[in-house]
């Protein structure tokens, strides 16, 4: 079972307000433009897509299937280069108790500065390597549960670091609006803890997932001649 927790993060609930506000400034719409375009822009928007938990997460019980999985992001770029902020969140479950068999949902929830850099075209669509850092919070429902034989079990909130690296590719449409696909990998490390015989052994791993996500944003020139994604 995952351990015990640390630092708290922000709400994902309060990016998807910040951004959706981004939605309604008053910013002209951007239009597509030729490829050597080096206008200011920003952009916000949201994701879905699905998320794969690390294989090893099964040792301690997760259900590693592929998860949905949601988010909001705001870019703001010139040229070659963009940077933002990501709020993102998918759930699955960890079993807690074999006998009686008993599981919790997990809640995981990043929030992230993101870094792009577009390195090539294909088709005329953009293509950008990314990196990410940022937080991450894993909580649990419910958040204790009761073991015949042991009590209770407390199922504390987790907050680590959390880093990553990825490829996405966009795609501009009228109106001022673009979509895109991105494809990434995240890691961060958990304290663990299972059972050896008789004995408890605590460790530290590091695990990685990956992420597949449709963006969908409304972008917005802020000076210049427009964008170029």
């Amino acid at each position: 079972m995952m351990a015990r927790a640390r630092s708290g993060v922000g709400s994902a609930g309060i990016a998807a307000a910040m951004l959706a506000t981004l939605a309604f400034l008053p910013f002209t719409p951007a239009p597509a433009v030729s490829a050597e375009g080096e206008g200011a822009w920003m952009s916000a928007g949201v994701t879905g897509g699905a998320a794969l938990p690390d294989g090893d997460l099964a040792n301690y019980r997760w259900d590693t299937r592929p998860n949905a999985a949601w988010g909001v992001m705001a870019l703001a770029g010139r040229g070659r280069f963009a940077a933002g902020a990501r709020a993102s969140r998918w759930s699955t479950t960890q079993q807690v108790s074999q006998s009686p068999a008993m599981s919790a949902a997990v809640r995981n929830t990043t929030i992230e500065a993101v870094g792009r850099a577009r390195i090539a075209r294909v088709l005329g669509m953009p293509v950008a390597a990314g990196v990410s850092a940022g937080r991450l919070a894993l909580d649990y429902r419910p958040g204790a549960v009761e073991v015949p034989g042991a009590g209770t079990v407390a199922l504390e909130p987790v907050r680590e670091w959390i880093a990553g690296a990825g490829l996405s590719v966009q795609q501009s449409l009228p109106h001022g609006w673009s979509a895109g696909l991105s494809l990434d990998r995240e890691f961060h490390s958990l304290d663990t803890a299972h059972r050896r015989g008789e004995e408890i052994v605590y460790g530290r791993e590091s695990f990685g997932t990956w992420n597949a996500r449709f963006e969908l944003a409304r972008t917005f020139a802020l000076h210049g001649k427009g964008t170029t994604r």
